[in-house]
């Protein structure tokens, strides 16, 4: 029985939360999102990104693996070191 090894993404700044490129979080325009629960991601691959005074901050996954859980919403406010998601590394 393997127990998989799980990294927490935490945000780097207080801001709001946003899992889309789109500018206004209007689904209207098919704008998807950065990733959902099961996607695969890779070290460079921005995961979502975190809005402070009308600038967005890419974040990134940092890791090889899978997202196993989003713990926030689009337009959630965020804290410093906030979880924003859990990630189960690739074997």
């Amino acid at each position: 029985m393997s127990i998989d090894k799980i990294v927490e993404i935490k945000s780097p700044i207080e801001g709001i939360f946003h899992d889309t490129n789109d500018p206004i979080e209007n689904r209207a325009n098919n704008f998807q999102p950065y990733v959902k629960i099961g996607s695969h991601v890779i070290p460079e691959a921005i995961i979502c990104d975190v809005e402070a005074m009308r600038v967005r901050v890419p974040i990134e996954a940092k890791v090889y693996g899978t997202i196993k859980e989003k713990l926030v919403n689009a337009g959630d406010k965020v804290k410093y070191h906030q979880v924003l998601f859990k990630i189960s590394l690739n074997k």
